[in-house]
């Protein structure tokens, strides 16, 4: 099991428990505190026959559950998604014809087609991630007051 540091203190217990070998990764600023491909990399190739889990420590309030092709023929069970995954879906990105073709011809569907379900569900997503911004930005102290 592969821990990046720094990390919560009862991550390394835990895997101990079920008697896991816990090798940490330090993780570094000039990275953003985040493990990089070659870290991975070198920590598969020590001993690529024994399976292993990396356990990637984002806050709850980071992660955001987009359900993407949510009208597809697979019939997803929305309810039964986010009970498995115990969190709520926050937005839905519908599958649509049009991206293909806006893919293809180079122009955001934002652009193409401004008002159709897949521009306003882009829309709802991009809204989403931009709050987050704004509640980070907000919780920074401000110098002098600002």
């Amino acid at each position: 099991r592969g821990l990046p540091t720094p990390r919560r203190v009862s991550d390394a217990p835990q895997a101990q428990i079920i008697g896991r070998q816990v090798r940490m990764l330090p993780t570094y600023s000039r990275d953003r505190w985040r493990l990089t491909p070659a870290q991975l990399e070198q920590l598969c190739k020590a001993d690529p026959d024994r399976p292993r889990i990396v356990v990637l420590n984002y806050p709850a309030n980071k992660i955001k559950l987009v359900l993407n092709r949510s009208n597809s023929r697979a019939r997803l069970d929305v309810d039964e998604i986010e009970r498995s995954l115990r969190l709520p879906i926050l937005a839905s990105v519908p599958s649509d014809g049009l991206l293909p073709a806006s893919v293809n011809e180079g122009v955001p569907i934002v652009e193409s087609h401004p008002r159709s379900k897949l521009a306003k569900a882009f829309e709802d997503v991009a809204r989403l991630v931009l709050e987050g911004r704004h509640a980070q930005d907000d919780a920074k102290p401000k110098r002098f007051g600002r």
